[in-house]
């Protein structure tokens, strides 16, 4: 226990686990979790009053800054950490927009889309994105949520936290020649199948 408090041990712990199953939710009842594989424990509602739950939050910032991962809004719209055996199927899915991420987007969604596709890459903390949606977080995670933009966490030097948002071109995933997009598509539709049966987890994909 003491050796899991210490953010190296706790984040290759973590990254043992990612590269077994190669999608892993933070928390969850049933589908591959950060929090009931470490803590072996099936916790019901915030698993921030665990006695591991700080122990894990800095293994998995250890983890982001030492290891190539993807950290997406992916299976039910919750933060997903995909290791980097699927970079390549992920890119290939988002590299281009398709209509079930435009679907169902507000108009202040689009907006800050378009603002988005042109920066190429802005700060959360931009003032430009409350002249273009009234609550710009919300659409932000919208966006993400349909995997149209993709975002990384940083630490400003007065400590304030902030989150860059990015097109995936941008990303540290992005590829010259994406893989076919129903190829790619059918192995993560599988990947996540197949968890989800050996687990009994229901879950779902943006598309699905």
């Amino acid at each position: 226990m003491d050796d899991l408090k210490k953010p190296a041990v706790m984040g290759k712990k973590i990254f043992r686990l990612l590269e077994k199953h190669e999608l892993l939710l933070v928390q969850d009842k049933a589908f591959p979790n950060i929090v009931t594989e470490i803590t072996c424990e099936n916790i019901v509602g915030s698993w921030w009053g665990h006695p591991l739950a700080n122990p894990i939050y800095n293994g998995l910032r250890w983890l982001e800054h030492n290891h190539s991962i993807l950290v997406v809004k992916l299976i039910d719209g919750k933060v997903t950490y995909v290791h980097e055996n699927l970079f390549a199927d992920i890119f290939s899915i988002v590299c281009k927009s398709r209509d079930w991420q435009l679907r169902k987007l507000k108009a202040e969604d689009h907006q800050i889309l378009k603002y988005i596709s042109k920066k190429k890459h802005i700060s959360s903390d931009d003032a430009q994105l409350t002249e273009l949606s009234e609550d710009p977080k919300k659409s932000l995670a919208n966006l993400e949520k349909k995997l149209l933009i993709c975002s990384v966490e940083k630490h400003t030097q007065s400590g304030k936290h902030i989150k860059d948002y990015m097109v995936w071109e941008k990303s540290s995933i992005a590829i010259p020649n994406p893989n076919n997009y129903l190829e790619s598509k059918t192995h993560i539709n599988n990947l996540v199948g197949s968890l989800s049966k050996k687990t009994g987890a229901k879950v779902k994909l943006p598309w699905q």
